[in-house]
């Protein structure tokens, strides 16, 4: 994007309490934080074992910072870490070789989540999506139907 960062359209998202910025990350070592983080690079590699593990390099509005997906957590999320994200990470801070949360879990927000998090509540008559607009005429044509016509309409 040429004019703004994507994670500028999750703001309700990103700003939550539980949510850690990448700027504060160092307040936070060896602690469980949860993240939100957009891609910028990836590098799978495979362990000594012969395993696999994913670093995911991602940023959010203030920064940058490193999802370690070691081998038993790259199982449960490798289709994931397919995506642009937004992602969605829950893990242990470990700041001694840069910005890198260890990740334990690991999701991408959806469209719906995104939805809820933007959708006014209904007393202040701001609804997600179009607006609904009722014409005088629909008034006549719902009070000549049935209560089972009326029903079908409806259902």
């Amino acid at each position: 994007m040429v004019t703004r960062h994507p994670l500028h359209f999750f703001k309700d998202i990103i700003s939550k309490l539980d949510i850690v910025k990448a700027k504060d990350m160092h307040k936070y070592n060896n602690k469980n934080i949860k993240m939100v983080g957009w891609f910028m690079a990836s590098k799978r590699i495979k362990t000594r074992k012969g395993t696999i593990m994913k670093f995911l390099s991602l940023e959010d509005l203030t920064g940058t910072f490193e999802a370690v997906i070691f081998p038993q957590a790259y199982t449960k999320y490798a289709e994931l870490t397919m995506s642009m994200g937004p992602y969605i990470i829950e893990g242990k801070v470990d700041t001694e070789g840069g910005n890198n949360i260890i990740v334990n879990k690991l999701r991408i927000a959806s469209v719906k989540e995104i939805n809820a998090s933007i959708q006014k509540e209904s007393t202040e008559n701001k609804y997600f999506g179009d607006v609904e607009k009722i014409a005088i005429e629909e008034f006549d044509l719902v009070s000549s139907l049935d209560h089972k016509k009326l029903s079908e309409a409806y259902l």
